[in-house]
């Protein structure tokens, strides 16, 4: 592991002692390790602080939760990053070298960060999915990141084949920031039956964010593995309306062919790029977490919600805690219903968008949009 940093990180309030200090760092060192050897759901606070040869009331006198350790966690790791890019961006170390080398130098400092962390940055994005202040942080570096790439190669625009410099640079910083495989290299050498099936572990490195899991099913002897993309059982089945599970409605839209296959529009084409590289999967949640809205909603009313609800909407008789409880419960049935309805209706918009519009690579960026909302529409509906 790399060598790590002195405080203060802007996530964790600065320790007051020599030896406090030194706990953090032995509690942050321990939580990385750890995460790079088994993964981030499978490392518990009590072995944290184990490793760090603390103890679990240090780890939360330090942090709230594993969540909060995560945040210090990152910033570390964009401030180590950071260091060794200000390093590789020296433009004296490039005085006399060609581009070609400038930008394989630049790839492979970024992939190597990406391989020696590829569990660490793994669950920084499974955390992003919740955590907003992991997201935005997240997204603030990689943009740094790009202006910092963008600062060492574009000054020598003019020897690089690529219509539009700056979309090759972020494009190329967006995929070195992807957790790496470890099969990625031997792609295009294995015949395509073997490609098809992973080695056992092969996928224990890579976020979840972007894999599909496989059901469990065991394979028939002599026949190939096939991933699955979902499955899951409904709950909580859905009312159907009365005139039945299915409703036409009529649509009048020309239906539009690109014979060109132009693809000029680059901005398209970039949204394009991302969407694919960074579309989630929403069977990578974690759907056996128990989530109990009623109880929740219990909880709050304990806590004085009733009164409230009283004060601020001014009923002509006011509700008891068991009316509040039945209200809270109808009200968030109901926002859920109209999310899932309305997901499914900018599903049906947006496929309409890709039979409308006349450049193929408009119809390229709607069809993402087309995927983006059919999951939505998965989530809402668990």
């Amino acid at each position: 592991m790399a060598q790590t940093i002195a405080f203060p990180l802007q996530t964790v309030a600065g320790p007051k002692q020599a030896r406090s200090e030194r706990t953090l760092q032995r509690l942050l060192d321990a939580a990385q390790v750890l995460i790079e050897e088994k993964g981030h759901a499978a490392v518990s606070i009590p072995e944290i602080a184990r490793r760090a040869r603390s103890s679990v009331g240090g780890f939360y006198a330090r942090f709230r939760d594993k969540n909060e350790l995560l945040r210090a966690l990152e910033e570390r790791h964009f401030i180590e990053v950071w260091q060794r890019l200000e390093a590789l961006a020296d433009a004296r170390r490039w005085e006399n070298v060609s581009t070609a080398q400038v930008v394989e130098a630049a790839v492979a400092e970024l992939v190597s960060v990406t391989r020696e962390r590829r569990r660490l940055i793994a669950a920084f994005l499974v955390s992003a999915i919740q955590d907003p202040a992991i997201r935005e942080g997240g997204l603030r570096f990689r943009r740094r990141v790009e202006e910092r790439i963008r600062g060492l190669l574009l000054p020598r625009r003019g020897e690089m084949d690529h219509p539009d410099p700056a979309l090759a640079v972020d494009l190329a910083v967006l995929r070195t920031h992807e957790p790496s495989r470890p099969d990625r290299e031997d792609r295009g050498r294995r015949p395509p039956a073997v490609r098809r099936r992973a080695p056992a572990g092969a996928h224990d490195d890579v976020s979840p964010l972007r894999r599909h899991r496989t059901a469990g099913i065991e394979p028939d002897e002599g026949t190939q593995t096939q991933e699955v993309a979902m499955e899951y059982a409904q709950r909580n089945p859905l009312p159907v309306p009365p005139g039945g599970a299915y409703e036409p409605i009529k649509a009048t839209i020309d239906s539009v062919f690109d014979w060109q296959y132009a693809l000029r529009k680059r901005n398209l084409l970039n949204l394009y790029e991302k969407g694919k590289t960074l579309a989630w999967n929403a069977n990578d949640l974690d759907w056996s977490t128990d989530v109990d809205i009623e109880r929740l909603v219990r909880q709050r009313v304990a806590n004085g919600l009733a009164p409230m609800i009283n004060s601020m909407l001014s009923p002509p008789v006011h509700l008891g805690d068991d009316e509040v409880i039945r209200m809270q419960l109808h009200l968030n049935a109901f926002m859920l219903s109209q999310f899932l309805h309305g997901e499914q209706g900018a599903l049906l918009a947006t496929a309409k968008i890709v039979q409308g519009v006349p450049v193929g690579e408009a119809k390229f960026y709607a069809a993402n949009q087309v995927a983006d909302e059919a999951r939505h529409v998965e989530v809402y509906h668990r």
